[in-house]
Formats: C-alpha cells, sequence, structure tokens
C-alpha cells in the first residue's frame, strides 16, 4: 500500500501537468526536496490550489506512490506583504529558484529549512529599498551554498584567476556578517555603497559556484 505522511514544507514552484493537474516542487522539513502531483488544482474548485501557491508555508499530506502526490494541504503562512510587493517577491523568487535548482530530491536539513522560513519571514516583515531586498536574497543563498560547503572565510579572502574581486569596503562589511544569522543580518545598518558593492560581489560569486554545482548535479544524474 503507498505510504502517507505528513510534513512542514515551504512551495519552490509550480508548474501545468497533465488536464487540470500541477506539479509542485516543495522542500520539506522532515523529507527534503519533493516533486508532487496536485491532482485537479487547476480546476475553479480546487481545495489544494490556494494552499500551494510559491513561497507559501504549510503543512502538508503526501501520498507516496510512482508518482508522489498532496492529498490535503493546510497554509501556515502565505507571505502576504511580501507576494504584495513586486520588488520583494522579485527577489525572493529569483532566490528560491536557485535554491530549488541546488536542492537534491529527499535530502532532509532542518538547518537549511529554518534558514528558508527565516528568509522570507523576514522579506514579508522588513520594508527597505530594492537593493536591500537584492542584499537580504544574496545573504541568504551565500548561507545556503555555506551550508552546503562552499562557504568563504571573507578575512582572507584573495581571488584566483576568474573569481570576483573583493572591495575594502565590502570586505570589512562581509566579514562583519561572517557568524551571524540571517536574522541578526537583517537587523545590522549598512550603507548604501558597501551594500550595493556586497551585491556586486555576492551576485557574481554565487552565480559561479552554483553553476558549477548544478552541472555537476546533472552530470551525476546521468
Amino acid at each position: 500500500m503507498p505510504e502517507t505522511y505528513c510534513a512542514r514544507a515551504i512551495v519552490l514552484s509550480r508548474r501545468p501537468y497533465r488536464g487540470y493537474d500541477n506539479r509542485v516542487s516543495v522542500y520539506s522539513r522532515e523529507r527534503g526536496k519533493l516533486e508532487l502531483l496536485v491532482k485537479g488544482a487547476r480546476r475553479p474548485a480546487s481545495k489544494l490550489a490556494a494552499h500551494l501557491e510559491p513561497l507559501t508555508l504549510l503543512d502538508l499530506m503526501v501520498v507516496s506512490g510512482k508518482i508522489p502526490f498532496a492529498g490535503a494541504a493546510v497554509s501556515r503562512n502565505c507571505y502576504p506583504h511580501l507576494k504584495s510587493d513586486f520588488e520583494k517577491v522579485s527577489a525572493a523568487g529569483a532566490a528560491i529558484g536557485r535554491l530549488n535548482r541546488l536542492l537534491k530530491e529527499h535530502i532532509a536539513d532542518e538547518e537549511l529549512f529554518s534558514l528558508t522560513e527565516d528568509f522570507l519571514h523576514i522579506l514579508d516583515t522588513h520594508t527597505a529599498e530594492e537593493s536591500w531586498y537584492q542584499w537580504i536574497s544574496n545573504m541568504f543563498l551565500y548561507k545556503v551554498l555555506e551550508r552546503l560547503g562552499y562557504g568563504i572565510n571573507f578575512a582572507t579572502y584573495v581571488p584566483e584567476k576568474g573569481q570576483p574581486r573583493l572591495v575594502p569596503e565590502a570586505k570589512t562589511s562581509l566579514v562583519h556578517t561572517q557568524n551571524l544569522s540571517l536574522s541578526e543580518i537583517a537587523k545590522l545598518k549598512v550603507l548604501r555603497k558597501p551594500l550595493a558593492e556586497m551585491n556586486s560581489f555576492l551576485e557574481v560569486w554565487i552565480r559561479n559556484i552554483s553553476e558549477f554545482l548544478i552541472f555537476n548535479f546533472i552530470i551525476f544524474k546521468a
């Protein structure tokens, strides 16, 4: 018989499937990343569709099988302030999209789950300029890569060929964030110039490292 289990999860992405169905990628605290079928999600009377929007924290009942599917779902946090702000949605969507590509299925990590939950909560509750949203998104992805074993010691960082440069002002600011949680980082007051410099460095570094990891995951899966 198919196994049925419950999990706390964050919806990473949603896409149409056959007929009126959807496929969703979720990151669960108990089971890691899951690819699930949502039957009838695009029918007007669907009870699951509203709960399975991207960037939603929910409790989920999963029915395993050849194609696992979502049997039931209850939203725990829809992050309404995040979703009503285009700049926040853009920053969160880009970061969660990259996270989705980095994660391999069925590998649970409670710390990584909590980090993702904190990131969405921070964007939902803070009001700032677009560059700040990009910065906290970059710091989130840096923390993700650090958790995966690809962090940087900013205090001793020396760029090799093809790696981004770290200007002194940005280096000083990043050294200060090294041992802080994402919630603690969100409370820092950062001037516009070092914030822009940190964004410039982190965006290049995150893209280079994550694309390297994603490429190697594809090779591994093949």
